[in-house]
């Protein structure tokens, strides 16, 4: 059910639409959608190829996966209490 959700939200931005790694509904609670915001290794590869500002560009956006997949870890370990 959560998934149709977000596929409504995604599709509502328009086109161009920045896709999470696939992670099932199920594995663990992500009450704040981090998921959401997640880069792919395609997307973080694009990132580094551009020029002047690639690199940086994409140690920010692995360091931001790294938050928030910690994160929804803690969600989990949460729901499981």
């Amino acid at each position: 059910m959560m998934s149709q959700n977000l596929n409504t939200n995604l599709s509502r931005r328009g086109g161009d639409i920045e896709v999470a790694p696939k992670l099932q509904d199920g594995d663990f609670p992500d009450p704040y959608m981090m998921r959401v915001g997640l880069k792919t290794d395609t997307e973080l590869s694009q990132l580094r190829r551009r020029s002047k500002t690639g690199k940086q560009l994409e140690r920010f956006h692995r360091k931001q996966n790294d938050v928030c997949f910690s994160y929804i870890v803690l969600f989990r370990c949460c729901a499981e209490v």
